[in-house]
């Protein structure tokens, strides 16, 4: 769009493995040339796809009125046909972010989970977690992070989340609050909604930062990139035991390259760090034994 940061979500599917696709359209109701984007696409194990971003039709409205808005707002549509069609899209929050990506995972009982950055009160951007169930009711936010960091201004750094097999979520995410800013991991419960105390990881002296997290049963993983002395690096960390104690830091990759942000995935129930280097392509790293 000739609009400055005004855009459309576009979406296409293949069902032939990736040999051809559909014709692209566009996921959301809304035509209006304002910001939709920094989207994220969750994938559901019975086809339910969920397709969240930011938008600012809200703010605009407001402006348009004279009444005051923060950040910009969270919008989701689903998908019941295998991407065939989204249903119109809802509204999940107001205040969000408004340049951090959004983090989804997913529940076995179709539960799907959003992440994002939130303009709490006093321009506080700490995270926000909802659940959008599969009966539609209306999604409780709750605060994930309490870090009280006060910016006028996005970080440009969305967080990870990952589901807990059975007593709520991990998530991983950049805290600039305080005078030693810094990657955090800490566990959610999924019914109290009790953040448990976030661990620090990385190093900010080489730049760590956008983390991806991964569960699966009692074992937990955390990558990152680092830059050290011109190198791309990439480093993991490991629990045994639910997200309650961590492995030290492993690197394991460095190459002399621009090194994209890691994606942990899991096939056949083993899992691996998938990153895409300039030279040297794509690499697929496993992580379980």
């Amino acid at each position: 769009l000739k609009k400055p940061y005004a855009g459309y979500i576009w979406f296409a599917r293949s069902v032939n493995g990736g040999k051809s696709f559909d014709t692209p359209y566009i996921v959301h109701q809304d035509r209006a040339e304002i910001t939709h984007r920094f989207d994220a696409l969750n994938l559901a194990p019975d086809g339910k796809m969920t397709v969240a971003w930011v938008d600012k039709r809200d703010l605009v409205a407001a402006k348009a009125a004279g009444k005051p808005y923060d950040g910009a707002a969270i919008y989701y549509a689903v998908s019941n046909n295998q991407g065939k069609s989204f249903e119109p899209e809802k509204k999940l929050a107001d205040s969000s972010c408004e340049c951090c990506r959004i983090a989804l995972t997913n529940k076995p009982d179709g539960t799907v989970v959003a992440m994002w950055r939130h303009v709490f009160a006093g321009s506080e951007r700490d995270h926000a977690i909802a659940e959008i169930t599969p009966d539609n009711k209306a999604p409780a936010i709750v605060r994930a992070s309490y870090g009280h960091w006060q910016i006028d201004g996005c970080p440009h750094h969305g967080g990870a989340l990952a589901y807990g097999q059975g007593f709520g979520y991990h998530m991983a995410y950049f805290d600039g609050a305080g005078e030693t800013p810094s990657l955090m991991v800490a566990r959610m419960d999924g019914e109290a909604w009790v953040t448990s105390p976030p661990k620090k990881f990385g190093n900010m002296k080489n730049n760590a930062g956008h983390p991806a997290i991964y569960s699966l049963g009692d074992q937990v993983w955390l990558v990152w990139r680092e830059t050290v002395s011109g190198q791309s690096e990439i480093y993991s960390m490991r629990s045994l035991d639910g997200g309650k104690q961590w492995s030290s830091a492993q690197r394991i990759l460095s190459v002399n390259d621009k090194v994209d942000y890691p994606q942990l995935i899991e096939i056949k129930a083993k899992v691996y760090v998938a990153v895409n280097t300039g030279i040297e392509g794509f690499k697929l790293i496993p992580m379980t034994d």
